[in-house]
């Protein structure tokens, strides 16, 4: 059994600043398993990762940004067990 899940992320745009926080303090960890994200925020998060952490592999899948786009399309996959965890700041 694999013991690699897959974590969605999703943050507002007040949100965001504390998203990439919290990726920054746990890289090591979350890059061992596959992230799902909205536009922006995988965005924001591929590129913290590939310049603070160049060594660490990475794995984002990125889906349409903002409420009617990415949001949707991480809650249906959260629907359908395909992510395991959910990340979603509150605003």
């Amino acid at each position: 059994m694999s013991t690699t899940k897959t974590i969605g992320l999703v943050a507002h745009d007040a949100r965001k600043q504390a998203m990439l926080d919290w990726v920054r303090r746990n890289a090591e960890a979350v890059c061992r398993h596959n992230l799902y994200c909205t536009g922006t925020t995988g965005g924001l998060i591929s590129g913290m990762l590939a310049e603070e952490f160049p060594h660490l592999p990475v794995n984002i899948t990125r889906y349409k940004s903002g409420p009617p786009g990415g949001d949707q399309q991480i809650g249906a996959r959260l629907l359908d067990g395909a992510i395991h965890i959910p990340l979603f700041p509150t605003d």
